[in-house]
C-alpha cells in the first residue's frame, strides 16, 4: 500500500476581482482570499505574528462555494520559517520576432545575384541532421539593382509556403523582412510554446553588426490562464492517487483571463511521498485573477482590486514578522 501525502495544496486561486464580502473565515464565500492565524482569526494590518515562542503559524484560506465558511487551506507556513515573500505582476507573452533591415540588401547589384538566409531553431535536438533544426531560403534577383523590398517579398513568400505545412515561422515584408516564429499550443492546456530561433545572413547582403539582424526576444510571459492551470495540474500530486477513493481537487483557473501571483517561500515540516517527516523548502503561490492590472500598487507591483491589495497589506505584516521583505 502506498504511502499518502500529508501535504496541503501549494496553489491558490482566486478569480474574483473584488472587495472582500467576507472578513472572517466563518464569513468568506467563494474566492474571498485570507490570511489566518494559529487562532483561526485573520491576521490585522501592522500586526505583530511573534509570540513568546516564536512558534507562530499562518495559513492562507481560500473561499471555494456561495455558502460561507467552505474554505480550502493552504498548508501551515511557519512565521519564522518564511525564506522569501515574492509578488509577480502579470506579463503578457510576446512572440519571437527577427527583423532584417532595408539596408543590407544593396543598392546596386547584377541581375542574377543571390540573396541567402538560414534560420536556426533553439527547440530542436542539434545533435541529429542540422537540416532537422534549420530551414533555408534563397532567391535569385531576376533584373540588376532590385529593391529590399523585391528581395524580401520573395523571401517572405518562401517561408511561408514552406511553413504551410511546418508551421514554425510566419514573415511578412515591406523594405524590410519580419520573421515571427509561430506558438505551439499544447492542446490540453492551451500552454503556447515559442519558437526561438536565429537568422544568419548567407550571401548577396551586407552586414552591419547590430544593425542589419535585429531581433525581439520572445518571451513565455507570466500569469496567462494556461499556465495557472498547468500549476494546478503539478498541484495534484500532493494528493492520494493510489488509494481509493482517488482524492482529485477542483480546479480553479479559468480557461481566459490575466493573473497576478504571490510566492511565499517556507520551511514547514512534512511528510513526504518518498521519505520519512523532515524539514523542507515548500512553495505556496496564491494566483489573483484580475481584469486589469494598474488599479492598485504595492512595492511596484501592480494587483488590482481592494481584495487583492487588503491580502498584500497583511501580506507586508507577516513579512516584518518573519523579517523578510515583500519583493
Amino acid at each position: 500500500m502506498g504511502a499518502t501525502s500529508t501535504k496541503a495544496p501549494h496553489v491558490l486561486v482566486t478569480n474574483l476581482a473584488a472587495a472582500n464580502t467576507g472578513a472572517t473565515v466563518a464569513t468568506a464565500v467563494d474566492n474571498d482570499i485570507l490570511l489566518v492565524n494559529r487562532a483561526g482569526t485573520v491576521v490585522a494590518d501592522n500586526g505583530t505574528l511573534i509570540s513568546a515562542f516564536e512558534n507562530d503559524v499562518v495559513r492562507v484560506a481560500l473561499g471555494t462555494s456561495a455558502t460561507a465558511g467552505v474554505i480550502k487551506w493552504s498548508s501551515p507556513i511557519h512565521v519564522k520559517g518564511i525564506r522569501k515573500i515574492t509578488k509577480l505582476a502579470y506579463e503578457a507573452p510576446v512572440q519571437h520576432v527577427i527583423t532584417l533591415s532595408a539596408a543590407s540588401v544593396p543598392t546596386v547589384t547584377a541581375a542574377g545575384t543571390v540573396f541567402s538566409i538560414k534560420v536556426c531553431f533553439h527547440d530542436t535536438n542539434r545533435v541529429m541532421n542540422d537540416r532537422d533544426s534549420s530551414q533555408y531560403f534563397t532567391y535569385t534577383t531576376l533584373a540588376a539593382n532590385e529593391t529590399s523590398t523585391v528581395v524580401y517579398a520573395a523571401l517572405a513568400a518562401k517561408i511561408n509556403a514552406v511553413n504551410a505545412n511546418q508551421a514554425q515561422l510566419s514573415a511578412t515584408s515591406t523594405t524590410t523582412l519580419v520573421i515571427t516564429g509561430l506558438a505551439v499550443t499544447d492542446t490540453a492546456l492551451g500552454l503556447p510554446q515559442f519558437r526561438y530561433f536565429e537568422v544568419f545572413m548567407r550571401k548577396g547582403f551586407t552586414y552591419t553588426a547590430g544593425a542589419s539582424i535585429v531581433a525581439t526576444v520572445g518571451k513565455p510571459g507570466r500569469g496567462i490562464a494556461a499556465q495557472v492551470k498547468q500549476a494546478e495540474l503539478g498541484d495534484k500530486y500532493d494528493f492520494n492517487r493510489t488509494q481509493f477513493p482517488v482524492d482529485t481537487d477542483t480546479r480553479r483557473a479559468t480557461s481566459t483571463g490575466t493573473y497576478n501571483c504571490v510566492v511565499i517561500e517556507h520551511n514547514t515540516p512534512h511528510v513526504s511521498n518518498l521519505h520519512s517527516t523532515y524539514v523542507a523548502p515548500e512553495v505556496t503561490v496564491i494566483y489573483f485573477h484580475g481584469a486589469t492590472l494598474a488599479d492598485g500598487v504595492i512595492n511596484g507591483s501592480a494587483f488590482t482590486s481592494a481584495k487583492q491589495l487588503a491580502f498584500m497589506t497583511k501580506l507586508e505584516s507577516l513579512a516584518e514578522s518573519a523579517g523578510v521583505f515583500v519583493q
